[in-house]
């Protein structure tokens, strides 16, 4: 029998997490799958994968940012990685076929498709910034500047305020908080121009007005919409989306089904380099919204891969 090691973020899915770790522990203790549980301290993460990596597959419970925030130990643990989807959009899971095969009760058989699934290569990506690009991190969904990220900020900042309402609904006290800071930033949205995008290190030509840029490693996108469909999160390809409109961005959520204009697909490139950036412009990264990040330059190129158990 495959041995499993249960990455568990307890907080995750309005604490979700916590309950999941009681269902894991009587399934370990019942023989049905082998292995250990881990619960996520971020103190200890890179200790923590270090230890998991001892295991034939390492499951993560948890969201995309849980996912984001191992990156870089997961990187070096050449272990492949499953996912129990705890989070709130869940990208990551929806893209390899994970999402709509787990539920609660179905947890022991799909842990159980997990152990049997197929991996295939998830392209990481590094996105380095600020003067002479001397600074850098990692993600593996998507990275964006200006609308959408001000949306994730503000989502962000309703749901860790005293009093919130989100918590206490669990995910979809998270999708109705990640609506209304859409809608709250409708009345705030802003164009910038004059950045300029370079292409696997060709020459640099200016985009035009845009109210977001957005980087597509995957498909999915905040939780119910598609980015770009063409993307594919194994090619060691990344596409650049610009955003004009809010329309735009509604079309997004919309799978592109809706008679809306669509975002403009600019190319899908190994790497990318932009210039001449608002370095006000808020800044997001796996479903995240980055406040230590600000520059006036990006550079995203290939960072490695990383095998993810897919349901197909």
């Amino acid at each position: 029998m495959k041995t499993v090691s249960f990455l568990v973020n307890p907080y995750s899915g309005g604490q979700q997490g916590r309950a999941l770790i009681k269902k894991l522990n009587a399934l370990l203790t019942s023989g049905q799958i082998d292995g250990r549980i881990i619960e996520l301290d971020l103190s200890k993460f890179e200790a923590q994968v270090i230890e998991a990596a001892n295991s034939d597959l390492i499951m993560i419970a948890g969201g995309d940012g849980t996912i984001h925030n191992l990156l870089p130990y997961l990187l070096t643990a050449k272990r492949p990685v499953g996912i129990i989807p705890l989070g709130t959009g869940n990208d990551l899971a929806r893209e390899l076929n994970l999402k709509l095969s787990y539920s609660w009760s179905s947890l022991p058989n799909f842990l159980k498709r997990s152990l049997r699934a197929e991996a295939k290569p998830l392209s990481i990506w590094k996105l380095s910034y600020g003067e002479d690009f001397s600074k850098s991190t990692l993600f593996c969904n998507y990275f964006s500047i200006g609308f959408d990220a001000a949306v994730v900020r503000d989502f962000a900042l309703s749901r860790s305020s005293s009093g919130s309402y989100i918590p206490a609904l669990g995910r979809w006290g998270n999708r109705i908080g990640y609506l209304s800071a859409a809608i709250k930033n409708l009345t705030k949205v802003r164009s910038f121009s004059g950045v300029k995008c370079c292409a696997d290190q060709k020459v640099c030509e200016p985009l035009s007005a845009s109210i977001a840029l957005f980087f597509a490693n995957i498909h999915c996108v905040a939780g119910l919409g598609i980015s770009e469909p063409s993307s594919d999160s194994s090619d060691s390809k990344i596409e650049l989306i610009q955003i004009d409109s809010v329309w735009n961005y509604v079309s997004m959520l919309l799978f592109h089904k809706a008679p809306l204009p669509r975002p403009r697909l600019i190319s899908s490139a190994e790497s990318w380099e932009l210039t001449q950036v608002p370095a006000e412009l808020i800044v997001q990264l796996d479903g995240e919204a980055v406040n230590t990040i600000s520059s006036s330059q990006y550079r995203i190129e290939l960072g490695g891969s990383i095998q993810m158990i897919t349901f197909d």
